[in-house]
């Protein structure tokens, strides 16, 4: 990955940009602190963490879901949080390598989105 990577995370993540040095879509620890800001942060959260995908988080939203998300805000790799979701993304797997019972997150490159 690149430093200027855009990832989408779990809903729930607290350090992903600390501990990867990357910027996320959105994340309910970053609220601006500006009117306008506090509006856009909403309609982000509203948009990818809409109430239908529930406790299941991102993997619900779909493949096709995911790359039109991935057009409109510009990232390139979404992060799944395997204890919330066990259904297997259909876009390029890239952590871990293989297959892993034990792996609590899985990453995923979104084919076609700024790359």
């Amino acid at each position: 990955t690149d430093v200027y990577d855009v990832f989408l995370t779990p809903r729930h993540q607290q350090t992903f940009k600390w501990y990867a040095n990357r910027s996320e879509v959105v994340t309910w620890k970053d609220i601006p602190q500006d009117a306008s800001g506090i509006v856009e942060w909403q309609r982000r959260m509203d948009e990818i963490f809409p109430a239908r995908i529930g406790r299941y988080d991102l993997a619900l939203h779909g493949d096709l879901e995911l790359r039109r998300l991935a057009d409109k805000y510009d990232f390139q790799y979404v992060v799944i949080d395997r204890s919330r979701s066990q259904r297997r993304l259909a876009l390029p797997k890239v952590y871990p390598e293989r297959w892993q019972d034990d792996s609590c997150y899985e990453v995923y490159r979104v084919p076609g989105s700024a790359e």
